[in-house]
């Protein structure tokens, strides 16, 4: 008669990990998930790091952090993101007295955080947006235009 097979702490552990191994094989790919794409402001409106900044559509979401003159996060300037069209993001807030009107998304600080493109938002179209930095008291020292372009998934 052969050698009889014996289960010892390796063997099990081999088959563990073979039977690990097997599962992460066979499961499809997850689908495409909503990721933040970091966006950089500063020190002056019109450095925008990237720009365009390239969202896909449905649910990304877009962060903006003000950086002073050493390129840490500002800690007495204030910024806004401001934009012309309110489809693109759902949460953004009309800001009153705006001819045209502008919608501005939630921001405390330096930061600012979109939540996710809308529905409504149009594959290949280009987003005007505005970085608006402000004193302490809101008082706007500066703004420039900056660009999202919608990409599908």
């Amino acid at each position: 008669m052969g050698k009889q097979f014996v289960w010892t702490p390796v063997s099990i552990l081999a088959l563990i990990l073979a039977a690990i191994l097997g599962w992460f094989l066979r499961t499809p790919k997850a689908t495409l998930k909503p990721k933040d794409v970091p966006i950089t402001v500063g020190p002056t409106a019109a450095q925008v790091q990237p720009d365009p900044a390239y969202l896909t559509a449905p649910g990304d979401t877009a962060s903006w952090t003000l950086h002073d003159t050493s390129g840490a996060t500002d800690a007495i300037r204030t910024l806004f993101i401001e934009f012309e069209k309110q489809e693109l993001f759902p949460r953004s807030k009309e800001v009153p007295g705006t001819n045209p009107k502008r919608y501005r998304i939630p921001c405390v600080g330096p930061y600012c955080l979109s939540g996710a493109i809308g529905p409504n938002a149009v594959p290949g179209e280009i987003y005007k947006y505005w970085q608006v930095i402000a004193d302490a008291n809101g008082n706007v020292l500066e703004q420039k235009d900056g660009r999202i372009i919608i990409k599908q998934p």
